[in-house]
């Protein structure tokens, strides 16, 4: 019988129990322990004295970086610095005069 269960801090969960029927596939890691380096639950950042976000979450990052094999790939993914279109990005933000400087980055 197999007993799995997954949580996100967003709420989504998923799980199977005492399913001799129901089984995930041998490629699903669904229930694979991550086992990360260090997953404590940070106090609120502040970021004021960092050059950027990145260096203000350094010890954040590195502490949930997975060490199990099958799960380093789905750890933290630095972000892009492509531009790409985005069909889904809300147009009301375009007009926006008094958007702070960096909080999102328009590009024309």
């Amino acid at each position: 019988m197999q007993q799995e269960w997954g949580h996100a801090a967003s709420g989504t969960n998923n799980g199977i129990s005492n399913s001799a029927g129901l089984s995930y596939a041998s490629s699903n890691i669904f229930g694979i322990d991550p086992n990360f380096v260090n997953p404590v639950a940070p106090s609120a950042p502040s970021c004021g004295n960092y050059a950027s976000v990145l260096a203000c979450m350094a010890t954040v990052i590195a502490n949930f970086t997975p060490t199990n094999a099958k799960a380093k790939s789905y750890g933290y993914q630095i972000p892009s610095s492509t531009s790409i279109n985005d069909p889904l990005f809300p147009q009301w933000l375009c007009s926006v005069t008094n958007l702070p400087n960096g909080l999102v980055t328009m590009v024309t």
